[in-house]
């Protein structure tokens, strides 16, 4: 009964958010990024002016922030443009020499950079471990009803408290030249080919012949003078060829306008897809609340009003999802190999069974461990806890081992459950104190190379010592309760194994009266 209220309380933790759950660890590297997405074609004189003037403006916030008696954040800087994407990563003190974390100091920096004009995105933050925490991809062969889902869906993020840097993987490249044809144009037997192919030999040119000088071979190229290639309004009054050799007004049979087209189309199954992603502050919002929010509304709604469209989950939902399919099959295969040793153990399905029901229930004090500490559960947990499943199935083999030879001896049940707890306390307790104690350096570690192994510490301490508390108060009770059982079933089998052998009896009276 204590065990399943406790389990009860650890529902209500995770559903009152107040264990949170989130499929990576947090972890913090020794450095900020400050990452400023430039627009197509942006030139490198541009460009090095912005990229100055965001670290001008990092330094002045460092001096800022040294004057609030804080640490010196920037110890130092790097930067370079790749793919129009400008990165500056600034290097910090190690967290034993600060007093402030990466998050603080990148959401305190961000808002005293502020927004770029210039600038298409800027993102200022640290790395996430797994890929960006909300990350949704559309797919459709329609790229106007995939447009229109992803702008629905920024719009939604932007309401969802914590959801901050919403961007996606469709940037807008170059301008460019749209031409389409006007009623009359197509009467004519214009073609959109027809018109862009005339316009290109005009403003571009082309090659007509090849001049042979020597060693040297001379292009001849033929376009408009200079005079009239200068203005993009000169087009609308451009004499055009008719298929009929005739000459008329571009303005008279096509429009042109200018806009922006797409950086990268991206592809998947054979058809178009886009991906909203966005981080999450998880100090205002929890990642599985969000998730389930989008899955329960936002994205049904958005998918309401496009058609022909689908959606996924990706970034770390995509990558837990790939890990967990590779680890499934793994645990399925050391949950036989186990069942299968303590079988020839125990000889007993009952007891092994028993016994393996324990694992999960190990989870508990892994939570209980997580939620002491301040630290939400993750994938590593997860980890943490597949290891602490064989150490609670090794203490549970110590204790039943003992029972069972007790009672083969001829000791009584309960005699025989109080024998084995005494005999086998010492050691048990031992090797979780032990355990413990050992893994306690690990899961008071600050240095960012050791965060990785702070979630695996704490599941198989905490899971450990509660672990402990199953084994020497569960186990027994359970086997008291199976012994009482059996007890019942053989009564039960006798009483009805004597009424078979009375009633050939009963029934030969009967015919002789």
């Amino acid at each position: 009964a204590a065990v399943f209220a406790i389990i009860l309380i650890i529902a209500g933790l995770f559903q009152g958010s107040h264990v949170r759950a989130q499929f990576f660890p947090q972890i913090e590297p020794p450095y900020a990024r400050i990452q400023v997405e430039m627009p197509a074609g942006t030139s490198a004189e541009v460009a090095n002016e912005i990229r100055y003037s965001v670290i001008d403006k990092a330094v002045d916030f460092a001096h800022e922030w040294e004057n609030e008696g804080k640490t010196y954040p920037i110890e130092n800087y790097t930067s370079w443009m790749n793919g129009g994407v400008l990165n500056i990563f600034i290097v910090l003190p190690s967290s034993a020499d600060r007093e402030y974390s990466i998050a603080e100091f990148s959401q305190a920096l961000g808002d005293y950079i502020g927004s770029v004009p210039e600038a298409e995105n800027i993102t200022v933050g640290s790395w996430n471990f797994g890929g960006r925490p909300i990350s949704v991809r559309f797919a459709s062969t329609d790229y106007e009803q995939l447009f229109k889902a992803k702008e629905l869906l920024k719009e939604e993020l932007k309401k969802i408290d914590g959801v901050k840097d919403i961007q996606d993987d469709t940037p807008l490249g170059n301008n460019e030249f749209v031409v389409e044809l006007k009623p009359k144009g197509k009467a004519i037997g214009f073609t959109v080919r027809d018109l862009t192919t005339q316009l290109r030999q005009g403003f571009y040119g082309q090659e007509v012949m090849r001049l042979q000088r020597g060693r040297d071979e001379l292009k001849v190229w033929v376009r408009f003078t200079k005079d009239n290639r200068i203005s993009i309004s000169q087009i609308e009054n451009l004499k055009v060829r008719v298929p009929s050799g005739d000459y008329v007004p571009f303005k008279e049979v096509a429009s042109f306008r200018i806009e922006r087209g797409l950086r990268r189309i991206r592809h998947e199954d054979t058809e178009r897809s886009v991906t909203v992603h966005a981080d999450l502050d998880y100090s205002k919002n929890d990642q599985a609340v969000v998730l389930q929010e989008l899955e329960a509304s936002v994205i049904p709604s958005v998918l309401s009003q496009v058609d022909g469209v689908t959606r996924k989950f990706g970034g770390q939902s995509e990558m837990v999802d790939k890990m967990l399919d590779s680890m499934v099959f793994s645990m399925a295969i050391a949950l036989v190999i186990m069942f299968t040793i303590l079988m020839f153990l125990l000889k007993s399905y009952m007891q092994t069974l028993l016994i393996m029901s324990l694992i999960p229930l190990g989870f508990i004090g892994a939570i209980l461990g997580h939620y002491v500490i301040g630290i939400p559960v993750s994938i590593l947990s997860f980890l943490g806890i597949v290891a602490l499943a064989g150490i609670i199935v090794n203490d549970s083999v110590v204790l039943m081992h003992k029972y069972n030879t007790l009672v083969k001896s001829g000791m009584e049940i309960g005699e025989a459950l109080l024998e084995a707890g005494t005999s086998r306390f010492r050691p048990i307790v031992l090797t979780t104190v032990t355990t413990a104690a050992g893994l306690a350096p690990i899961i008071f570690l600050r240095s960012e190379q050791g965060q990785f192994l702070v979630p695996m510490a704490i599941s198989v301490a905490a899971g450990l010592i509660f672990g402990t508390l199953l084994t020497l108060l569960m186990l027994p009770s359970a086997l008291y309760v199976i012994s009482d059982l059996r007890l019942l079933m053989n009564k039960f089998k006798s009483r009805k194994k004597n009424r078979l052998e009375l009633e050939p009896a009963y029934q030969r009276d009967l015919k002789s009266n």
